[in-house]
């Protein structure tokens, strides 16, 4: 790998990071009905023209750090994002966390001497990724929510009894993600792990596209850039990862910062200490759900005229509407919703549904970690005819685990 490589790698950021932000462009600003969901309390509401300002500055310096490996552009790039994150939890998406710390090692002197030294940071980052990805798909709710999806919405196929049968092969995707970060850290794996990582990424695309769920197409092009990153960082490099030993003091910080973020932190995600998209939880079935509970005695007294759309429908359900928020996000911003508990409730508190008129009782914000899918809630009887269905609750699946809460 030359210099060239590392130039290549810089334009692939900035332009896939460009791309996101234009297929995600409600998320970015505040002109939008979901609410921001500022980091910090005291960070104020900017207005939109503010707004709309440090966004077209962002396109301008993705732009300038396109053409030009000047550090000042990758300074004021990188502090308008920090800023834009401060502003929205939201924008906390796992591809922005990773093309936003792609930009670090470019803000470091002598490209050439350094050249090895990058690269290694880099090779960092995407083995901890795969690694932590099939790491957290190794749990029930992934077989039971994302692999039976793959049988029944990519594979069609809708028996039962084979479905069932065949179940348990879904913990072979998870293998391979761990085999992949593995084969990627020593020299001579490194090219079987490029082959099937590649091939991971495009089972993906084919998976979330209008051939398979037709789903989240933000992370279209993330896809396409970590293939690219990939074949440009580990094919033809036999270089040994190294964290301790780098003798240059800028490289060792950024190092032992890089394997803490991404080789060590997300095993805190399993405590509850650590974000599940900050720890790589993609596609697991384990990440949170959030929903709104409204009696009908309140929908009346709160405007509920924006939030009508997003509306979860169950077969059977009465007395109330259920907001679906994760829906929500998708349909306004295009991305899922930040899934963590504290962003529910800043959430709640922006929604402003609760006033003095509505019982505080009969409005519930609540965090499943199983979704409110109809394939879940209801399951499909063999006949035509009306029958009597029980759910049962077993361990190790969390159906039943949440999180819920009241107005006051």
């Amino acid at each position: 790998m030359n210099l060239r490589s590392l130039n290549i790698i810089r334009k692939i950021t900035v332009s896939f990071f460009a791309i996101g932000v234009l297929l995600s462009l409600n998320l970015w600003h505040s002109n939008r009905y979901f609410p921001t969901i500022p980091v910090f309390d005291f960070i104020p509401d900017v207005s939109i023209y503010i707004n709309y300002t440090l966004l077209i500055l962002l396109f301008v310096y993705f732009g300038l750090v396109f053409i030009s490996s000047n550090k000042k552009y990758i300074v004021v790039t990188l502090s308008i994002i920090f800023v834009l994150l401060l502003q929205d939890q939201m924008r906390w998406q796992p591809w922005v966390y990773i093309y936003s710390l792609f930009l670090i090692p470019f803000l470091f002197d002598n490209p050439l001497k350094n050249e090895i030294k990058k690269i290694n940071y880099f090779q960092i980052i995407l083995i901890g990724v795969y690694l932590w990805s099939g790491i957290h798909k190794l749990n029930p709710n992934f077989i039971e929510l994302i692999y039976r999806s793959i049988l029944i919405d990519l594979y069609q196929i809708n028996n039962e009894s084979l479905t069932t049968t065949i179940l348990q092969l879904g913990y072979i995707i998870p293998l391979i993600e761990i085999m992949m970060g593995i084969a990627l850290f020593f020299p001579k794996t490194r090219k079987i792990g490029v082959i099937t990582v590649v091939l991971s990424h495009l089972f993906i695309l084919l998976y979330i596209s209008p051939l398979g769920i037709n789903y989240n197409t933000v992370i279209y092009p993330w896809n396409i850039a970590m293939i690219l990153f990939t074949v440009l960082l580990f094919w033809n490099t036999k270089n040994k990862i190294v964290v301790l030993r780098e003798s240059n003091i800028q490289y060792k910080i950024a190092n032992i910062a890089i394997v803490l973020l991404f080789w060590i932190l997300p095993s805190l995600n399993f405590i509850g200490k650590w974000d599940s998209y900050l720890s790589f939880s993609l596609y697991s079935g384990k990440t949170s759900n959030f929903y709104i509970l409204i009696k009908d005695t309140e929908i009346e007294k709160i405007d509920t005229s924006i939030y009508r759309y997003y509306y979860r429908n169950i077969e059977g359900l009465s007395e109330g509407k259920i907001i679906d928020i994760g829906d929500w996000s998708f349909r306004e911003l295009n991305v899922p919703c930040y899934p963590e508990t504290r962003v529910l409730k800043k959430l709640s508190e922006r929604l402003q549904l609760c006033n003095e008129n509505v019982n505080s009782k009969n409005i519930i914000f609540t965090d499943f970690e199983f979704p409110l899918w109809s394939r879940i809630l209801n399951k499909k009887s063999s006949t035509n005819k009306t029958e009597l269905h029980f759910l049962k609750f077993e361990e190790p699946l969390n159906i039943p685990k949440h999180t819920y809460f009241y107005c006051d």
